[in-house]
């Protein structure tokens, strides 16, 4: 119907010789003359060699190919510049939002993990390698999509190098002295049944136990920002190993695996299952860390699930991270709490 292969490179372009009624029957149409008329109106298709009569054709000869019809030149070359406007419309969006998108968060998240480890040894080098990639970062804003996708790597490297850096201290005996956190042999921990009715929706330690009764607000830790506190929220002394989160907190089954600890992107994740905006995940993050986030956010999704929050879960990490401000903040109150509640449920590994 619009000739051969080859003429569509024709300077001609490809030539439409087809008669109406070939078109109605390919077309399914019933008036081929008027959609002619409508795409000889914007354009998209111009005579060539044009009949007296108006009849078109089409044929090969040995000399090349003879036509009289409409031709489709300037619809190939619509077709080429809406696919030239889509090509540099995604380099566009790369170099201004994609890569400089990915880079700040990249940055942006490793801030957030460093401020929480400020004492360790690697700290201060990983702060000037930060310092390093802001400054590329901005010299950069106007460089061609290979530098910044450069640098976007190299940010997204140095998170992955945090990270990983982070885990590693998390799990080394020696993390607390690098820390600063020597325990205060002047404080003695308790952890009693008290009973205290009714349940705040702003704090992470009241949790209800098994027979319906809320265990009692943690008593203040004092500053946690002296140190002296190698483990502020009670959660080292509570026992909790992240195989256990299954067990004491149903509603991830199926729907998050935290069996070798959390990630950062754990607290985004489990923010996104309960209804918790980023912005308090990434404030709850920068006051307590990441283990201590995503364990609130584990205690904050299981109350969703059973119903047991008045308010948004979004009040409720709110309140978290004000009683984490306050230094009255003990997570190892609710993990006792919880597995008093699973007792009668078996262990099973997340």
């Amino acid at each position: 119907m619009c000739a051969h292969e080859q003429d569509w490179s024709a300077p001609a372009g490809p030539v439409m010789g087809a008669s109406n009624k070939t078109l109605e029957d390919r077309w399914n149409i019933q008036n081929a003359r008027r959609v002619l008329r409508e795409l000889a109106r914007w354009g998209m298709i111009i005579p060539f060699c044009a009949k007296g009569n108006g009849h078109r054709s089409y044929r090969r000869t040995a000399s090349g190919p003879i036509g009289s019809g409409w031709s489709l030149a300037p619809l190939r070359i619509l077709v080429k510049s809406i696919e030239d406007l889509v090509q540099t419309e995604e380099h566009l969006r790369m170099k201004r939002i994609e890569l400089p998108r990915r880079t700040t968060d990249a940055l942006r998240s490793a801030s957030t993990l460093l401020r929480s480890v400020t004492d360790c040894s690697w700290a201060n080098e990983a702060e000037q390698k930060l310092g390093m990639l802001r400054a590329q970062r901005d010299q950069l804003r106007n460089a061609d999509i290979a530098e910044l996708q450069a640098i976007c790597s190299d940010a997204e490297d140095f998170l992955l190098e945090v990270e990983q850096l982070l885990q590693s201290a998390i799990r080394c005996p020696d993390f607390a002295d690098e820390s600063s956190t020597r325990p205060d042999d002047t404080v003695h921990y308790q952890y009693n049944d008290s009973t205290n009715q009714g349940e705040s929706s702003s704090s992470a330690e009241e949790e209800y136990a098994h027979d319906g009764r809320s265990l009692p607000a943690s008593r203040s830790l004092g500053d946690t920002s002296k140190p002296g506190f190698e483990d502020p929220y009670g959660i080292i002394r509570s026992g909790f190993s992240w195989r256990e989160t299954s067990w004491l907190f149903p509603f991830t089954h199926d729907l998050i695996n935290l069996r070798h600890g959390p990630t950062r992107s754990t607290p985004h994740e489990l923010a996104r299952l309960i209804g918790v905006s980023n912005n308090i995940a990434d404030a709850s993050v920068a006051a307590l860390g990441i283990a201590a986030t995503t364990l609130c956010l584990l205690i904050t999704g299981q109350l969703v699930a059973e119903s047991k929050i008045h308010k948004s879960a979004d009040a409720y990490m709110r309140g978290i991270v004000r009683k984490a401000a306050d230094g009255d903040l003990n997570i190892g109150h609710t993990v006792f709490a919880r597995r008093r509640t699973a007792e009668h449920k078996p262990l099973v590994a997340c």
